[in-house]
Formats: C-alpha cells, sequence, structure tokens
C-alpha cells in the first residue's frame, strides 16, 4: 500500500533526471571517518496515481559502485561484501510513501542488496513540481537513512588491535533525485 500528499504532483510516471540525481553511501572507517561511495547508474521511476498515491521502484547495477580506490571497489564486488557475480542488481521498491505539505518526505520501501530484501525507513523532504528551463515538469526528492549491512549478509568484518571494527556495521544511505515527468 502506498500513500501521499502529492496533490502538486500530477499523475503519470516520472522518471530521474540522471544528470541531476545521485545515490551515495558511507560507513565509519576505523571508528574515525567516513568512506564514502556511490553509484553511476541507477534508475528511478515514480508512478502517481489519480488519488495522490506514489509508487517509487528503482534498481542499480551493483558493479556501477563509485569508489575512490579501485582495489577497494574490487574487494567490494567479491563475495566478502556485495558478491556481483551472483547478485548483480540492487533493488529499491516503496511500500509506502508520505509526502507531507510541509515539504518533508518519509518513504518505506523494500531494499534487496546481495539477494536479501528487507524493509527500510528513509525520511528527507521533497518539492512541488516546477517547470524546467526545456519546457519540462520535474519534482525534487530528497532522502537518507541507515541500514546494518550484516542484515543483508554484508558481514566482512575485521578488528583493530584495539577491538575497533575496520568497518562499522551501520552504512548511510542518501539519495537526491530530480524527476521528469515522462
Amino acid at each position: 500500500m502506498t500513500s501521499a500528499t502529492a496533490s502538486k504532483i500530477a499523475a503519470g510516471t516520472w522518471n530521474i533526471d540522471p544528470v541531476h540525481s545521485t545515490v551515495a553511501f558511507r560507513v565509519k572507517h576505523f571508528g574515525l571517518t567516513w568512506l564514502r561511495g556511490g553509484f553511476t547508474q541507477f534508475d528511478l521511476s515514480a508512478q502517481v496515481a489519480e488519488d495522490g498515491t506514489v509508487q517509487l521502484e528503482g534498481t542499480s547495477p551493483v558493479d556501477s559502485i563509485s569508489f575512490p580506490n579501485e582495489q577497494l571497489k574490487g574487494h567490494l564486488m567479491s563475495p566478502d561484501f556485495f558478491d556481483a557475480e551472483l547478485h548483480p542488481t540492487l533493488g529499491f521498491s516503496s511500500t509506502s510513501v508520505e509526502l507531507a505539505d510541509d515539504g518533508t518526505a518519509k518513504v518505506i520501501a523494500d531494499l534487496t542488496l546481495r539477494g536479501v530484501t528487507k524493509s527500510v525507513e528513509l525520511t528527507g523532504a521533497w518539492a512541488p513540481a516546477t517547470e524546467g528551463l526545456a519546457g519540462d515538469t520535474r519534482f525534487g526528492l530528497e532522502l537518507s537513512g541507515a541500514i546494518d549491512r550484516n542484515e543483508f549478509g554484508i558481514s566482512w568484518a575485521a578488528q583493530l588491535a584495539n577491538g575497533a571494527d575496520v568497518l562499522a556495521p551501520t552504512v548511510k544511505i542518501e539519495g537526491e533525485f530530480e524527476l521528469v515527468q515522462a
């Protein structure tokens, strides 16, 4: 079931403008700083019904992970992390979308990583539809949340001599999207 207060978004299909959209993640490294990555390829679409309900669907190829170090990216593709050979695609499908009149957003979705699907809650903001320079109509959506990577079978772990985790189990995820009316 999906729900929304999205009266300012016209019914129909909305697709991302990939030039003006991002998907990123970050995880604490040595408990000191954030190790950041993102995806260079991803898709997100919104289906807005006549009654204002919104359904979001998205995918991303695992091998589109953008990471500052190729050796570490290779490790992320391995069975220790995403196991990209067996699970080449990440998936996202909303079960509830709330776009409030005050501009806040709350999305409950099924997130699939490494073949495991879990419910996640993302919060953020949305901006009502506006006309772009080319005459197209678009709206904005920013979402963020956190997941425990262990729940998705991404449980590689190592500890420092002081007992601190090399990588924290909590991964912060963020998305910023401009969606264009089809």
